[in-house]
């Protein structure tokens, strides 16, 4: 559309790194047109991946709500109908609050998108679970410790 003309290995690479939407698509695209056109190059390969680094995730990085979900739910042994279901005791509410958090930290969704996953929660609950977990991880090292060791779980999860 833009008139620009790649090569079918640089428009695959480029498949390969954006996963998101067309829109993130396009400003990839963007990014390396305006790369190659300021340093006066032809676009290659190598170009493309200057004008893409640390711009996108790769595929093997995305991680989603229900990755998070299922690390969660395994470690605390509760089911998704109890994280998505009304109860408020403790062996519930800080594994959901603790998914709310890191689905937050983690993925690009909104507020209102951790919500509707975690029961249909207002994004107001998931403003507050994000800051009663962030204190937590700041004053409990055991809550840090557990954050990182759940992080590292997801990420394996997402790259397998």
């Amino acid at each position: 559309m833009r008139g620009l003309n790649i090569s079918d290995e640089i428009a695959e690479y480029v498949a390969r790194k954006v996963h998101a939407n067309i829109r993130e698509m396009e400003g990839a695209l963007t990014s390396i047109y305006a790369v190659a056109s300021t340093s006066g190059r032809k676009i290659t390969l190598e170009l493309a991946r200057t004008a893409l680094e640390g711009q996108v995730e790769s595929v093997a990085k995305h991680i989603s709500i229900t990755d998070i979900i299922e690390v969660v739910t395994g470690h605390f042994d509760v089911r998704l109908a109890d994280l998505q279901s009304k109860k408020r005791s403790q062996s519930v509410t800080e594994p959901r609050q603790i998914c709310m958090y890191l689905a937050r930290n983690l993925t690009k969704h909104s507020l209102e998108e951790i919500g509707g996953h975690l029961g249909g929660r207002d994004h107001t609950t998931v403003m507050h679970a994000c800051g009663k977990i962030e204190q937590l991880q700041k004053s409990e090292p055991k809550m840090r410790a557990l954050l990182d060791h759940l992080t590292k779980q997801v990420t394996q999860v997402t790259r397998a």
